[in-house]
């Protein structure tokens, strides 16, 4: 040190003053950004990461005030520590004097000061409300984390931001600005200040007398330029948020009796809307953190579930607000839910299947989509949350036919022959449930398979392909195994009306039972009314020639040849002797479109006339002559 300096404060002192004077720097920023944003209601730093800041500054000041004073009281520094706090606290009539006439010092630099020593009023001042306010923010900032929601914490936390603030302001004034008295920074750096500054205001310190000539404290001039910037500021800052603006956020803060200032944020969407949550004190306590009880009072579904220890709640240890708070703005998620990692089995309803693919909103909405809804959701029964979507009350038994794993097949319980009285046979089995049971309209837009108030008839499903020609059920001739083909049952077998014997075995279907077009199927020919007797479906050859009955003559087995039933002797009244039995047929029934059979002569003349007429001698038309034995031979 040399013979123009003077040792001023000890290294314990400076440790001392830097070691809270830099977080407290910090914490006067972030502290003094919460609060003007949540009085003006803007977010222009978001408050979390102001939070975060100021919360792990303020834990920093603990522990290197802490260390400090520990470090002091090890090394033997504690004692210059303490001579300033002694100094601090010893007050006089001069020192009253000297805090009298500062204001009009400040004013009228002429105004003279009362000579003090190493500590003037305005820095014991300083030294004691340091002393207080510190310990009272960080006091309070303890207990703001260790007791949540407790309202005195937060209000004694907030008021003594403000005589902070004019300290600070005051602080920072005289140690950089202040032409005067910014001479003192070097003894806060490195212990030492000039000899010149500690005559000029500290007289009583360095001579033990009154000083040798007058000295101004404040410079006038650099107090009206520092408050002609600062109002610059805040003017600008003013036009920047805008007059209007300021003016209603002012009303709104008043009349909430300046609430807003300790607020860290507004209330979640759905307290912000409920009229109960506006008061503080339905919440919050004044000294100790939010209660369950308080939460429980609008929350009642929660109670009853605590109470009886249902569900995910019922099965939690604590207090509500170790999971749930609030104050952090109307678009804060105050469920605290981690919606991929909850376990949903810690809860009344695990999700199984296709529910563990489900968005939690399917099912956790209330009426409001932007509410969610978890306790008294129901979950009795499917249709608690899912519509009856054949809407039936049959149907309402969901677990009968479905699993969770999914809705339909290959996962579908149904057993069509042990569920229903409706047994599937034959191409019934293989045919998809929407050809029988068709896909309707639900009153949510969907669809859904028909399952009740469907046919049982063959009629009922399937249109009548014959045109209702048939009195008889489809079952007559058909069968589920297949309608056509071999699986048709056969209707002219043995006991039928008609039967298929010989040729009529082998005629196409179509030969007898006509299309409607050539386009036709054969379901749609003619079945019912189809002629029975020959002359019904083929045409008569013999011209209505004959008396009798097709069947006299012919059979099924052919029409001609050696399947012609008829007999000459039996079935005619002209017996065949020896010689016209090797005639051929069409020797005697000679016809000019077809053969002749009645009326035909039975007499030898009838067909040998010229024989007749040669033997009565009448002259040949071969020999031009008559028969010599004419008139002594006949027939």
């Amino acid at each position: 040190m040399s013979e123009n300096t003077v040792r001023r404060f000890s290294w314990a002192e400076i440790a001392y003053h830097w070691s809270q004077a830099i977080p407290y720097l910090v914490l006067f920023c972030t502290g003094g950004a919460l609060l003007l944003q949540r009085l003006l209601g803007v977010e222009v730093v978001p408050p979390a990461a102001l939070s975060v800041v100021h919360r792990v500054t303020g834990l920093i000041l603990i522990v290197v005030l802490t260390q400090t004073l520990v470090v002091s009281l090890f090394t033997g520094e504690i004692r210059e520590l303490a001579r300033t706090v002694r100094e601090s606290l010893s007050w006089g009539m001069a020192d009253a004097i000297w805090l009298a006439k500062m204001p009009f010092h400040v004013a009228w630099p002429a105004i003279s000061l009362p000579p003090m020593g190493r500590m003037n009023p305005g820095q014991k001042l300083h030294v004691l409300f340091v002393a207080t306010l510190v310990p009272g923010f960080i006091v309070t900032g303890v207990w703001m984390m260790l007791a949540r929601g407790a309202l005195a914490a937060w209000a004694i936390h907030a008021a003594l931001f403000a005589p902070a603030c004019g300290f600070m302001l005051a602080h920072l004034f005289l140690s950089l600005v202040n032409p005067p008295t910014r001479q003192a920074l070097p003894g806060m750096l490195g212990g030492s200040v000039a000899v010149e500054y500690a005559r000029a205001h500290h007289p009583l310190w360095v001579n033990e007398g009154k000083g040798e000539e007058h000295h101004a404290v404040v410079s006038r001039r650099a107090l009206l330029v520092t408050a002609a910037a600062l109002a610059a500021v805040a003017l600008i800052a003013v036009l920047v948020y805008g007059p209007r603006r300021l003016k209603e956020r002012a009303t709104h803060v008043l009349k909430r009796n300046g609430v807003d200032a300790i607020l860290p944020r507004g209330l979640c969407e759905s307290h912000a809307k409920d009229p109960k949550a506006q008061a503080c004190r339905a919440c919050h306590r004044v000294f100790a953190p939010v209660p369950s009880s308080a939460c429980l009072e609008c929350h009642k579904p929660i109670q009853q579930v605590l109470a009886a220890k249902l569900g995910y709640h019922g099965a939690l240890a604590g207090e509500c607000r170790d999971c749930h708070t609030d104050h952090a703005g109307e678009s804060f998620d105050i469920r605290g839910l981690d919606a991929k990692g909850f376990n949903h089995n810690r809860t009344r309803y695990p999700l199984d299947g296709k529910h563990k693919q489900v968005d939690c909103e399917k099912c956790h909405s209330a009426p409001d989509a932007k509410q969610t809804r978890y306790i008294g959701l129901r979950f009795d029964a499917c249709t608690d949350c899912h519509p009856n979507v054949h809407e039936d009350l049959r149907a309402m038994n969901c677990a009968r036919c479905h699993t969770l794993r999914q809705w339909k097949q290959p996962d579908l319980l149904f057993a069509h022959n042990r569920d229903s009285d409706f047994h599937l046979q034959g191409k019934h089995a293989e045919i998809a449930c929407e050809k029988c049971h068709p896909p309707v309209a639900t009153a949510q837009g969907g669809k859904a398979l028909r399952l009740y108030g469907l046919g049982r008839q063959c009629a009922e499903c399937h249109p009548d392909p014959h045109g209702k020609q048939f009195k008889k059920t489809c079952e007559a001739c058909h069968s589920e195994v297949s309608w056509k083909g071999r699986w048709v049952v056969d209707a002219h077998g043995q006991g039928a009306e008609f039967p298929l014997l010989g040729k009529h075995r082998t005629a196409e279907c179509v030969k007898c039972h006509r299309l409607p077009n050539g386009g036709a199927k054969l379901a749609e020919a003619l079945f019912a009314n189809t002629p029975k007797t020959c002359e019904g479906c083929h045409p008569d050859p013999h011209r209505g020639q004959m008396r009798s009955k097709c069947a006299v003559c012919h059979t099924d087995e052919g029409w001609k040849g050696r399947h012609l039933l008829f007999a000459h002797d039996q079935h005619s009244e002209f017996a065949i002797d020896g010689i016209h039995a090797d005639l051929a047929c069409l020797s005697c029934h000679k016809g000019e479109q077809v053969p002749l059979y009645r009326p035909l002569p039975r007499t030898c003349e009838g067909c040998h006339s010229d024989v007749e007429r040669w033997l009565r001698g009448v002259a040949s038309s071969v020999t031009d002559k008559p028969d010599p034995h004419a008139g002594r031979v006949a027939c």
